[in-house]
C-alpha cells in the first residue's frame, strides 16, 4: 500500500488506530498537496463574512421583457415607472400619456386613448393590471407621472398644456379623487412629482411636491401640493397647489441662453427635507447648462414666494455640448449626496454621451462631469 494512503486513511477514516499521535504530528506527516486540499475544503465551509470578507454580489441582470399594454387599446408612450417600498409586495406602478384629450394619434383602440394610463403589478413585474378607462387623469395625456407614500397613498399627475391635472388615493390606488386645475397658471410643460417614499413625512408639511415649465414666462416653477388623506377615506381631498415658486437660474430676466430647454424632474432628501428641482438650458444651441436647484425644507414647511432666501440655483455642469435629446433627472442617496444625469449630442458620432455629475455639499458645488457609457456600443442615437 502506498504509504501517503496509509496516513491519509489512518487520519481520515480510522484515527483510533493511532490513539497517541498528537494533531500537530498528523499534520506534520501529511503530503503537503493533500494537505493543501484539505485546509481548502475546510475553508469552504467557513462564511466569507466570519473572515471579514464580503461575499461578491449576484450578478445584475434583467429578465426577458414582458408586456405592460395588453392590447392596442393600451398604446402610450414616455412612460413612467415607481415601486412602492412600503407595499408587503412592492408594488410597481407605471403611467403613461395616450393623448391629450382626444385619439390626436389616430391609433386603433377608440376611448381608452384618451388622457393617462394606469398599471401596475404585484409579482415583480410579471403581470400587470390596468386602471379601468377612463383613468384618474382622463383630463390630461400629454405627460403623467406617478409616486407612492407609506401608507397607502398613490398620487399621479397628467398634463393638458393649458393646466396640470392630479389625482390621489388613499387605498393603494383602489379610488382616486382628482384636480384637473390643480393650480392657477396655464399653458404648462412637463410636469414632474415627488415625495417623502421611505418614511412618513412631518407633521405638517404637504403631501407631495410638483414641478413644470411655465411655456409664457419661459421660467420653472415649484408647488407644494396638499391631498390629505381623512381617516377611514378611501380617497384624499382633491390635490390642490399650494403658490407658485421661481427655481429659475438667472434672475428674474435669464438671458435666451439662460432659459430653460426641458423641465427636468425633482427629488425630495428624506434626511433634510429640501427639494431639488433640475432642468437644462437652451444654450445656442451648445454651451447648454445644467441647472439644479435647492428649495431648501421645500418637501417641510409652507414656502412662500417672498421666501428667496430658501431658493438656490446651482449650476451643475457649464458650456456642455446640446443637451436637447433628454429631460435632466436628479437623485438623492441615503446620506444626501445629490446625483444628475443628462446626455449631449456628439454629432461627429452621430450620437449622444450620457453624462453624471455629483454633489456632497447640497449642491453647492459639483463633481466634473463623467461619461456614464464607455464604448460605442452604449450610445444614443437620435
Amino acid at each position: 500500500m502506498d504509504p501517503e494512503e496509509d496516513w491519509i486513511g489512518s487520519v481520515g477514516y480510522d484515527s483510533s488506530l493511532r490513539p497517541t499521535l498528537k494533531q500537530e504530528e498528523i499534520m506534520a506527516r501529511l503530503p503537503r498537496p493533500r494537505l493543501a486540499f484539505l485546509i481548502g475544503a475546510c475553508l469552504l465551509l467557513i462564511p466569507l463574512e466570519g473572515l471579514g470578507v464580503s461575499a461578491a454580489p449576484a450578478p445584475f441582470g434583467f429578465s426577458r421583457p414582458v408586456y405592460v399594454t395588453s392590447s392596442s387599446l393600451y398604446q402610450a408612450a414616455e412612460p413612467s415607472i415607481r415601486v412602492d417600498a412600503s407595499d408587503p409586495n412592492h408594488r410597481i406602478w407605471v403611467t403613461a400619456p395616450t393623448s391629450i384629450g382626444v385619439d390626436s394619434r389616430s391609433l386603433p383602440g377608440g376611448g381608452t386613448q384618451d388622457g393617462d394610463l394606469f398599471w401596475f403589478s404585484d409579482n415583480n413585474g410579471a403581470t400587470w393590471t390596468v386602471k379601468a378607462s377612463p383613468g384618474p387623469t382622463i383630463v390630461g395625456g400629454g405627460d403623467s407621472d406617478v409616486i407612492t407614500g407609506t401608507a397607502g397613498e398613490v398620487y399621479g399627475t397628467g398634463l393638458t398644456l393649458v393646466n396640470i391635472t392630479l389625482a390621489g388615493s388613499c387605498d393603494n390606488g383602489a379610488t382616486f379623487s382628482t384636480n384637473a386645475i390643480s393650480n392657477i397658471g396655464t399653458v404648462e410643460d412637463r410636469q414632474w412629482i415627488d415625495m417623502y417614499e421611505d418614511r412618513p413625512k412631518p407633521a405638517g408639511a404637504p403631501d407631495f411636491v410638483l414641478n413644470y415649465g411655465g411655456i409664457a414666462e419661459g421660467r420653472i416653477w415649484f408647488h407644494q401640493v396638499t391631498s390629505t388623506c381623512p381617516p377611514g377615506s378611501p380617497v384624499p381631498t382633491p390635490p390642490v397647489a399650494g403658490p407658485r415658486i421661481d427655481a429659475t437660474f438667472g434672475g428674474s430676466i435669464p438671458s435666451a441662453a439662460d432659459s430653460y430647454q426641458w423641465p427636468g424632474n425633482l427629488a425630495v432628501d428624506e434626511n433634510t427635507g429640501d427639494v431639488y428641482v433640475t432642468y437644462n438650458t437652451s444654450g445656442n444651441p451648445a454651451n447648454d447648462k445644467v441647472i439644479v436647484t435647492r428649495i431648501d425644507d421645500g418637501a417641510d414647511t409652507t414656502i412662500l414666494p417672498t421666501d428667496a432666501a430658501r431658493i438656490h440655483p446651482f449650476v451643475a455642469a457649464a458650456n456642455r455640448p446640446d443637451t436637447f435629446d433628454s429631460f435632466t433627472v436628479a437623485a438623492v442617496d441615503t446620506a444626501s449626496n445629490v446625483y444628475v444625469v443628462w446626455t449631449e449630442r456628439i454629432p461627429s458620432e452621430q450620437g449622444t454621451d450620457t453624462m453624471l455629475a455629483v454633489s456632497t455639499n447640497r449642491g453647492q458645488t459639483w463633481s466634473a462631469p463623467i461619461t456614464v457609457n464607455r464604448l460605442p456600443e452604449t450610445h444614443t442615437t437620435v
